[in-house]
């Protein structure tokens, strides 16, 4: 063996494993469920939309996500404010560090396995765009 593991007798081995695993299977190490199934069976994907009260490109964003989420009837939108509610900044950060990405700003849209942040010109077509191709997967 190599590295800092050889630091560690077959016991110690066993307990840094077994720690692992545990990390694995706490609800916000678990794989994020992008989409659960609806009362009738089929798919609804999972829109998490984090945004601060004092950010006025959040401010821009929330109209035109809830007119994508009230056009497509498969998506649920998950409207988290972080300005107040810390849990939603700890949830951002779990989120984000499952996708290998890190929760620097707001908007931050996360769906499907992938985030996107910031909103501009473009951005409520590109999001719509990339919600239409995960649900026709």
């Amino acid at each position: 063996m190599s590295g800092w593991w050889r630091c560690l007798d077959k016991p110690a081995h066993n307990l840094l494993a077994a720690g692992l695993l545990i990390l694995c299977a706490l609800p916000g190490h678990a794989e994020m469920p992008w989409s659960e199934t609806g009362a009738d069976g089929e798919p609804v994907l999972q829109l998490y939309f984090f945004r601060s009260l004092a950010c006025p490109y959040c401010n821009a964003a929330r109209p035109e996500v809830a007119a994508i989420v009230r056009q497509r009837p498969w998506l649920r939108l998950h409207d988290l404010e972080i300005t107040e509610h810390p849990e939603n900044v700890a949830l951002y950060q779990t989120m984000a560090h499952d996708l290998g990405r890190e929760a620097a700003s707001v908007p931050a849209l996360l769906f499907c396995g992938e985030m996107q942040l910031g909103w501009g010109e473009g951005a409520s077509e590109h999001l719509a765009q990339r919600l239409d191709a995960c649900h026709a997967r």
